[in-house]
């Protein structure tokens, strides 16, 4: 339990080399939520500048293909961010699944370009976007349009998660090299 007992452990949803990430029932909100736990072997008064600066800059951004971040907060000097569960997995394991076809991966790209594209116009540059930064909610019915008929869609919908690694820019900034070389190298673009 996590926060004097507010949020109550499911299960364990992920895990990463400076996180674990679990499914909890918010018994204040009475909703799901995922925890996201970093590993008390990371934490240095570094680290609480940069996570700290990750959620400022997470809570900036509501856009349906971003995962929604809910709080965040500190216990017995351990960082925590609540955050909205996504339970469809990640796009990495949708690639190896090979489920879709070319339009439905085309409208998929499209989605998470949308969502690339509002973070950018809110003056925020991910730097670590690649496939398990992805998440997907599956959807299990067609969606219907305000006249009922149904809407061509494909059975997900993406949402960024991650926002370690995300500057803010302004229009007047400029990010040297070095700010900009973050992320995983080979979702770099090779300019690079």
């Amino acid at each position: 339990n996590f926060a004097s007992g507010r949020f109550q452990v499911v299960r364990m949803i992920g895990e990463g080399g400076m996180a674990q990430v679990y499914e909890c029932l918010d018994t204040k909100l009475k909703r799901r939520v995922a925890v996201k736990c970093f590993r008390p072997a990371t934490v240095n008064p570094r680290f609480l500048v940069r996570w700290q600066r990750e959620a400022e800059i997470h809570s900036r951004l509501q856009h349906p293909g971003i995962v929604a971040l809910h709080d965040y907060f500190t216990e017995r000097q351990v960082p925590f961010m609540v955050q909205e569960l996504v339970s469809g997995g990640t796009l990495r394991t949708l690639m190896k699944a090979q489920e879709l076809n070319h339009m439905q991966w085309a409208v998929l790209i499209r989605d998470i370009a949308s969502a690339v594209a509002y973070a950018h116009d809110n003056g925020v540059l991910h730097l670590d976007l690649k496939p398990t930064n992805i998440l997907l909610v599956r959807h299990s019915l067609p969606i219907r349009s305000a006249d009922d008929s149904v809407i061509p869609t494909i059975p997900y919908s993406p949402k960024i998660t991650d926002f370690g690694l995300a500057r803010l820019v302004d229009n007047n900034s400029d990010l040297s090299a070095s700010q900009l070389f973050a992320g995983t190298p080979i979702y770099m673009p090779p300019e690079r």
